[in-house]
């Protein structure tokens, strides 16, 4: 491998969708009785950053899997005992309690995701001057303009301008994670 490839899976590798296929086909090929999970967790600890659902679906659409099996469950007992546990769950609990066992199992096996990847620049790093830029200047017609003076209006200006500095920032953050999910929508 070279290097650009090694520091890519350091970082965690977001592998193209023939890469997955491809990783996909000879990790079953390799392992025939490994179901969905398995092969998922494989793909992990390559270091490839890859939703379990994304591998399911993969896996369905290139025919490595059948849709009865395609539950992501594997040959492993554990997870065919927690199966097992959750149907007789199911059978002899209520609505409410079936809901919350299978959502505290499901988040048991799948786990907290990092988004990847992240915006990772501070706004304070992009404007270390604290200077944001203005945006548009929108001119509010006083209807009571005519009663304050010259005086006031500049007193008012020079105090308004810290909070005007701190809109300032927040919208160049709203501009920033809307610019993000818009590059990665």
């Amino acid at each position: 491998e070279s290097k650009d490839q090694s520091q890519s899976l350091a970082n965690g590798h977001q592998p193209t969708p023939e890469e997955l296929v491809n990783a996909a086909r000879e990790a079953k090929n390799q392992n025939p009785d490994f179901g969905v999970k398995r092969i998922w967790g494989l793909l992990k600890e390559k270091g490839w950053v890859v939703s379990e659902q994304r591998v399911k679906k993969v896996m369905q659409d290139n025919g490595l899997i059948e849709s009865s099996t395609a539950n992501g469950s594997d040959t492993n007992s554990k997870d065919a005992d927690k199966v097992k546990e959750t149907e007789t769950t199911q059978q002899s609990n209520g609505a409410d309690k079936e809901k919350t066992k299978k959502t505290s199992m499901q988040t048991e096996m799948i786990g907290k995701v990092q988004t990847w990847p992240e915006p990772t620049v501070p706004i304070m790093d992009l404007y270390p001057s604290g200077d944001f830029p203005p945006g548009q200047i929108c001119e509010y017609l006083g209807l009571n303009a005519w009663r304050s003076t010259s005086a006031e209006k500049r007193e008012l200006d020079r105090c308004m301008e810290t909070i005007v500095k701190e809109q300032r920032e927040a919208a160049e953050v709203h501009r920033t994670a809307r610019k993000y999910l818009v590059s990665i929508a």
